[in-house]
């Protein structure tokens, strides 16, 4: 079998949204409903005011091309595609109550599954802190300013508490079930709605409790209106991608929504906010593994740009959380220096061995009902040097069985093209314009639910890289990989099984990319192999826009295992700050599983383990510590005032406590911030 070369060049376009297109049109598990330009809509929401709605014609921001992209959205969105109205601040004051207090500080949460009739969102009385809720995927509900999904306000969310009380009033016991769909929270009669709040557990809840749950009667009424919420609930998963193709779209969308927000809460308690409006701290807990990871992502160019523009606006900063990532011990990424020369001296004269080829055993999964994805990077190793050519580098995709000397490389690609094999697999260059040089290969799920669709084969494929140019630091990531539904085990994902990558230390501990107890590095890849922890980072939070936050046992301080660590390469952000910030608890103890905090119910409890909850944490301590200090904003929550209190925390912190290496702990531990419980949950 040979490759085909593909007829047309995709420029900028994005090859996650191409190959789905291909392969996952068809797949009614991805599909909500039609599929929907979305290049001019994002560039119309970055636009101030926004220009058009999706479907729109008349785009002309100039980050259009990197944004060119088709997504499915809901098929109970608006179909007529008019031009959609600005988001007038006028058209939401009247919603928002005109007398916060001076200290206020409004925490947002964007995830899935956030449960609004939890009582730790609520006040003494009953009613809601949740000022306003963007259900992305719930039927249009008429607001001219809104493209799909329906905004909620507090007064929307206090009237269905009360009509699905059992006793007609806001303190009564709420009919869950009835309040969840009558605000399209959960959509049984969809194939694909909403599922979250019919399980025990609900990540957007969880992490929606740690980042701002409050017992009504745990503090003060004017200390609990000083903390109101903003939520958005984001598509189900189908509706993502099962690559994460579509997240930036619906995240873009809800972080400008956020902001705007916000501006209009300040705007209608204009007599106490200060200067520049409320403070504002947003979590979102999502990530994605593969990608340059140099903050040249769609989000984060897209991010970067709406953070600038709220600063040249002069308003308050807005502070963005973000998980460093749980990928650590998947196996998901490798790392070799390559190029024609035999070694490269870095600036400070150390040498390294340069390759000419790379062959990676690439395990893919059976019964995989989702496409399995590889990222190829080639990062200059000298800022100075010869940008390479995509005419220099090989690639063999080699199917189980087969033999990487005799098969067939991949085409030479200029930038924007791609080749395909049979019909079940592709190799895209990436055109975005970059001096970076960047491959995506695909492969077909291994398993199909429809008759006759493409599948490929399960086993162990490999990837041969040969490159003999500038010298650079080629990097290969397996992209996330997750089913259409949370908790399906339909998406399983592959991992490069490395006969040198050993995932335990002789003594049969896990390894991890330190040994804490002795500080020795533990993924040397002279001793382990090209497959590194290092580098697992989230590919989504590498720009100084946001904080990027890791996680560590409450019990002893060390690191969470599966907490992914930064490459050296990619240590320091553009601003010349460290990738990873600092970390935050992300589980009570070895034997205690997770953190415990708000389950899909109310009332209910349960454990969450992962560097979101530690994202949270992070998210709710900087909110107390604007809310303690009014007037700081400026400082407060900032990479540099993070980093600070690690670092001052050392001399508070438990004696048993050790230093966590950089590369996988930022400036080091901070503490969990109080919960703000009457009555502590006990794990007996």
């Amino acid at each position: 079998m040979t490759w085909t070369p593909g007829e047309e060049n995709l420029g900028a376009r994005n090859p996650y949204i191409h190959w789905w297109w291909w392969q996952e049109n068809d797949a009614r598990r991805n599909l909500f409903g039609d599929v929907t330009p979305v290049a001019a809509s994002l560039a119309a929401l970055l636009a101030d005011p926004p220009l058009t709605l999706a479907g729109g014609e008349d785009a002309t921001d100039p980050r259009e091309p990197i944004l060119d992209a088709r997504v499915p959205i809901p098929e109970r969105a608006r179909t007529d595609f008019p031009q959609v109205d600005p988001w007038n601040i006028d058209d939401i004051v009247d919603r928002f109550p005109t007398d916060l207090p001076a200290d206020t500080v409004i925490t947002a949460v964007i995830d899935t599954g956030i449960a609004l009739g939890h009582r730790r969102f609520r006040d003494a009385a009953g009613h809601s802190r949740v000022l306003a809720a963007w259900q992305q995927t719930a039927s249009f509900g008429g607001q001219p300013y809104m493209s799909f999904g329906q905004e909620l306000y507090s007064g929307d969310i206090d009237c269905a508490l009360t009509a699905y009380s059992h006793d007609g009033t806001l303190t009564g016991r709420l009919m869950e079930d009835g309040f969840n769909r009558a605000l399209r929270l959960v959509e049984p009669q969809q194939d694909l709605g909403h599922r979250d709040l019919d399980h025990r557990t609900a990540h957007g809840t969880h992490v929606a409790d740690l980042a701002a749950g409050f017992d009504p009667a745990a503090l003060p009424e004017s200390e609990l209106r000083a903390h109101p919420m903003l939520l958005v609930n984001l598509p189900p998963q189908s509706l993502h991608g099962s690559a994460g193709n579509f997240l930036a779209f619906w995240a873009l969308f809800a972080v400008k929504r956020v902001l705007h927000l916000a501006d209009a809460i300040s705007a209608a308690s204009a007599a106490t906010a200060p200067e520049g409006g409320f403070p504002l701290v947003i979590n979102f807990s999502y990530g994605m593994q593969a990608g340059s990871k140099d903050g040249r992502s769609q989000w984060e160019q897209a991010l970067g740009a709406v953070m600038s523009e709220r600063q040249a606006q002069g308003r308050s900063p807005a502070r963005l959380v973000m998980p460093v990532g749980n990928d650590n011990l998947e196996r998901c990424s490798a790392r070799v220096y390559m190029g024609g020369a035999r070694t490269w001296a870095d600036a400070d004269g150390r040498s390294y061995t340069l390759r000419r080829e790379i062959t990676l055993p690439w395990r893919v999964m059976p019964q995989d009902q989702t496409s399995n994805m590889v990222e190829l990077w080639l990062n200059l190793l000298d800022a100075t040097g010869t940008p390479p050519d995509p005419s220099e580098v090989e690639i063999r995709l080699v199917p189980p069985g087969g033999d990487p000397a005799t098969a067939v490389p991949v085409p030479a690609l200029e930038r924007g093209g791609f080749a395909t094999l049979g019909d079940h697999a592709r190799v895209y260059c990436r055109g975005d314009g970059s001096e970076q040089l960047g491959f995506v290969l695909c492969l077909a799920p291994t398993e199909r639910l429809v008759r006759g669709q493409p599948v490929a084969r399960a086993g162990l494929w490999q990837i041969r890289v040969t490159y003999a140019g500038t010298p650079v630091n080629a990097t290969l990531h397996i992209q996330s990989d997750q089913s259409g539904m949370r908790h399906s085990l339909t998406g399983r994902t592959s991992y490069f099984d490395h006969e040198a990558c050993a995932t335990h230390l002789p003594d049969g501990r896990r390894r991890d990319s330190f040994d804490h107890r002795t500080g020795a590095h533990t993924d040397n890849w002279q001793v382990y192999g090209p497959v590194q922890m290092k580098g697992t980072q989230n590919a989504l939070a590498t720009t100084h826009d946001l904080l990027v936050i890791g996680g560590h046992r409450q019990s002893d301080g060390c690191p969470a295992i599966y907490s992914a660590t930064t490459d050296r390469e990619s240590r320091r952000r553009g601003n010349g700050v460290e990738l990873i910030d600092v970390t935050y608890p992300s589980e009570d103890a070895l034997s205690l599983f997770g953190l415990l905090a708000a389950g899909a119910r109310d009332g209910s409890t349960v454990a969450f383990r992962g560097t979101s909850m530690a994202a949270a944490l992070a998210t709710r301590d900087i909110t107390l510590e604007l809310q303690r200090n009014p007037g700081a904003a400026d400082t407060i929550g900032s990479s540099d005032w993070l980093r600070e209190r690690a670092r001052a925390w050392r001399a508070q912190r438990p004696e048993h406590y050790r230093n966590i290496r950089r590369l996988k702990g930022g400036a080091g531990h901070l503490p969990a911030p109080p919960m703000a419980r009457t009555t502590p949950i006990s794990r007996t």
